[in-house]
């Protein structure tokens, strides 16, 4: 508007008297209004409470509160596009009783008081569990058949499946009474962890890849839909362990490691480092040496996050925080994993 009116002055229609042949005192006010105008903007966009979709986007990842927010894929990857990951660390909410003869392999939320869990045991018996948040009691378990090593554990329809280590076979489990209603193989030579996205099943079998498949015509096979790289920058990381899914995230244990790298399921970029440094040390004493960092469970509704590991005698509600005192250089340095780990026979 005021560009408007200070045109029509401009073109000599201002009836004021004209001041150095050229303006009237009207147009200079106008003049003046405009341009203190147009400073204030140009510096308000440049000030830090002025937001940008693309500045609120990172700050809605950064959030725990409120990064559970999901985009559009073409949005999310062009947010994502030269990002470097965010680095986290946590508050305790709270500390819940474990079973510290469970070697954990998968761990899975089910209602406020319920918990399903894998745990491994070479040369046997691995077992699926019901257990007790509040607790810590084993409601039922069922054994893994055979020697077969369980690893991942996720829950599909009604069915509960685990993965088997340096296998490609799996098992169903009927969910509210753990019996034993079949298996499936993967196209895979061994299963690690296991989740769910959208209408897939997500797995990762110790490389730097997250496999997607989806069951075939018959319930024993599964069929591989596509597979992505996880990888920080050019970095591709490998041995992701136990999987969840998080907010449209794929969320991973990294063995040996104190950390869970967020992974974006459509590219694999590992959007976050989630350092978790020191939560062993806040455990209950218990006669059973603890062991790694390993299981995450996410409660959707009441968006509650729980992590535990193996051997260990409690499970941790932790609230997710951006990090204040570390670089996203230090993390990395805690969090990236070996390139190989010969000691489990992964050259």
């Amino acid at each position: 508007m005021f560009l408007s009116v200070f045109t029509q002055h401009w073109r000599g229609r201002c009836l004021s008297i004209r001041i150095l042949g050229v303006f009237c005192v009207v147009e200079l006010f106008l003049l003046f209004l405009y341009t203190t105008d147009w400073v204030f903007l140009s510096r308000a966009r440049h000030h830090p409470e002025y937001k940008t979709t693309a500045s609120e986007a990172d700050e809605l990842v950064a959030s725990h509160d409120t990064e559970h927010v999901t985009y559009p894929h073409d949005i999310y990857s062009s947010m994502k596009a030269g990002y470097a990951p965010h680095v986290y660390t946590y508050l305790i909410v709270k500390k819940y009783p474990h079973d510290p003869r469970a070697f954990t392999q998968g761990l899975l939320f089910h209602s406020s008081d319920t918990l399903y869990e894998s745990t491994g045991a070479v040369g046997g018996p691995s077992t699926v569990r019901e257990v007790s948040l509040l607790s810590g009691e084993i409601r039922k378990q069922t054994q893994v058949p055979g020697n077969f090593f369980a690893e991942g554990l996720t829950k599909l329809g009604s069915k509960l499946l685990t993965m088997t280590w340096q296998t490609n076979r799996g098992f169903y489990y009927e969910a509210t009474s753990l019996q034993p209603i079949g298996e499936f193989i993967t196209p895979l030579s061994d299963g690690w962890g296991i989740t769910t996205f959208e209408d897939l099943l997500v797995v990762s079998d110790a490389t730097t890849e997250l496999h997607f498949m989806q069951v075939g015509s018959s319930t024993e096979e599964m069929m591989l839909n596509r597979s992505v790289t996880i990888k920080d920058g050019q970095r591709p990381i490998r041995f992701a362990n136990e999987l969840e899914t998080v907010g449209g995230e794929i969320w991973a244990n990294i063995l040996e490691r104190d950390c869970v790298a967020r992974i974006d399921p459509f590219t694999g970029v590992v959007n976050g480092w989630i350092d978790l440094s020191g939560l062993s040390k806040r455990l209950d004493s218990s006669p059973q040496r603890p062991g790694v960092l390993n299981g995450i469970a996410y409660d959707r509704q009441g968006d509650r996050l729980f992590f535990t590991g193996k051997n260990w005698p409690n499970i941790f509600e932790l609230r997710i925080i951006p990090h204040k005192t570390k670089s996203l250089s230090d993390v990395r340095s805690t969090c990236h994993p070996a390139f190989s780990l010969p000691h489990y026979g992964y050259p």
